[in-house]
């Protein structure tokens, strides 16, 4: 696929949604954005340098009905998607003595039945356009977790298992199905997530910053633009599917030991 005329990209209020969308853009494909953060998305439509090819959306992916009716619409409109990525996340902390089964189920919803349903609903024009492409974002806690991470690791694992699983069973269709697995990027949610967990009186971010950055072989972590760099391969390498990339500065082969209590 050379020139992908529609995409959708869910989670876009973020700085990996927008660098994604930008790179689509490029391509003078028309973007279909949706986030549960509607004002965020609308001002970082209303700036954005290419905003006449974007529409963005207002959807809660953990309600079943309003994915269905989202891309739904998406189709009706413009007749077919050729790429769809399912890029939204929320990270619940939480092991399994302390983890709440309303988590579970959220972290379930946006990470597992959001993009199911989302691809379902994509799979059928793709099948009649003679192909298309479908990106899931994951994450490194997926394959070598971090300790408090139990609803945001086994649901993006399941993704990875999707994402195997739909790439069997599509590549026939010439479907591609693919996943990319960042580690840290850096990104305002990072940023605010950090502030707001671990350092609270803001006395020092860039030393959080500095701590991740030495637990990756590369010495820094990642950027928006770099986990969009290889959305946008995988969409389009015509041979790839099945596929599980990281984009993760090399942390994943790096030996890791626990602290000894």
């Amino acid at each position: 696929m050379d020139s992908p005329s529609v995409v959708v990209v869910t989670g876009a209020a973020g700085d990996i949604g927008m660098a994604i969308a930008g790179r689509f853009a490029d391509r003078n494909a028309r973007i279909v954005l949706c986030d549960r953060l509607a004002d965020a998305l609308r001002q970082r439509v209303a700036s954005h340098p290419r905003r006449d090819q974007l529409e963005w959306h207002e959807v809660e992916l953990t309600d079943p009905a309003q994915v269905k009716s989202f891309i739904a619409g998406a189709i009706k409109r413009h007749g077919r998607v050729d790429v769809l990525v399912n890029n939204a996340a929320k990270q619940h902390d939480g092991d399994v003595a302390t983890a709440s089964e309303a988590d579970f189920e959220e972290a379930f919803a946006i990470h597992m039945r959001a993009p199911f349903l989302l691809s379902k609903a994509v799979v059928p024009g793709m099948k009649a356009a003679g192909g298309g492409a479908i990106v899931n974002i994951s994450t490194v806690h997926a394959q070598a977790v971090g300790p408090g991470r139990l609803a945001y690791a086994a649901t993006k694992a399941g993704l990875l298992g999707m994402t195997r699983s739909m790439a069997v069973d599509l590549g026939r269709h010439n479907i591609r199905v693919n996943a990319v697995i960042p580690t840290a990027i850096r990104t305002s949610g990072l940023l605010k997530a950090w502030t707001e967990d671990r350092d609270p009186e803001k006395k020092g971010v860039s030393r959080l910053y500095d701590h991740a950055a030495k637990q990756h072989p590369m010495r820094r972590i990642g950027e928006a633009d770099e986990v969009a760099e290889l959305v946008e391969f995988l969409a389009t390498c015509r041979f790839v599917t099945g596929e599980e990339i990281r984009v993760d500065g090399g942390i994943l082969a790096a030996l890791r030991l626990l602290p000894i209590d």
